[in-house]
């Protein structure tokens, strides 16, 4: 049996049982020595991102909420290397909120590289920073409910109501409601989006599509 210049590690010749209590212990001592110093030499480099794992606003997206792009990426994660071979996307993100999105590792990462993304308000001590993601403006999707407006003294009454008075939207989805109005001597709204204070607040993007209103007077205007 050999045994290599710098770190004694054994090998194997021809000849050599490889069952002897002896070869054994050498085979494990060898494994021994190699996690070592691997362990040694990352902890050296320490944690963090090499090159790559730059993030960029993905937008609002119908599904997915608030989201944000990573691209591929290689960095050092709980002193494995780890590695991306593509873009990634870390979705849901919370409305008016400032997260950290962090490179985490997975149970097969020591194997293949693997990389997961996720985020947290909160610090995580077993992944690393890759950024931060603030999100200042609102989103909000109104789908698929069925609303039944009854008959109510009333001259101004609606199916769906919203009010930007407030705040401004970034988008609002209303999609695939059906709004059926019961009244027949009322003036009434199926769906109304408005700043009841004139404040000045907007929604940018506004999509409608799909809806079933019924019941509302040819005089509503």
């Amino acid at each position: 049996m050999g045994q290599t210049k710098y770190y004694d590690l054994a090998f194997f010749d021809f000849g050599d049982r490889l069952n002897a209590a002896i070869s054994v212990q050498k085979e494990i001592d060898r494994f021994v020595v190699i996690d070592k110093q691997l362990y040694g030499m990352y902890r050296i480099f320490g944690n963090g991102v090499i090159s790559g794992f730059s993030m960029t606003d993905g937008g609002f997206q119908e599904g997915k909420g608030i989201t944000v792009n990573i691209s591929e990426g290689v960095g050092v994660i709980e002193y494995l290397a780890s590695e991306t071979f593509g873009p990634a996307t870390v979705t849901g993100l919370p409305p008016n909120s400032v997260v950290s999105i962090y490179a985490t590792i997975v149970g097969s990462t020591y194997l293949d590289r693997t990389v997961e993304f996720q985020y947290s308000s909160i610090p995580l001590s077993d992944g690393i920073k890759i950024g931060t993601s603030a999100s200042s403006s609102l989103y909000v999707e109104i789908i698929n409910n069925t609303i039944r407006v009854p008959t109510v003294a009333s001259s101004d009454i609606r199916g769906i109501s919203i009010d930007i008075g407030s705040f401004d939207l970034e988008t609002l989805y209303i999609n695939d409601n059906i709004i059926h109005h019961n009244s027949t001597d009322t003036m009434t709204n199926g769906i109304r989006v408005e700043s009841v204070l004139s404040t000045g607040n907007v929604v940018n993007q506004l999509f409608i599509s799909n809806n079933v209103v019924e019941g509302i007077k040819l005089a509503d205007t």
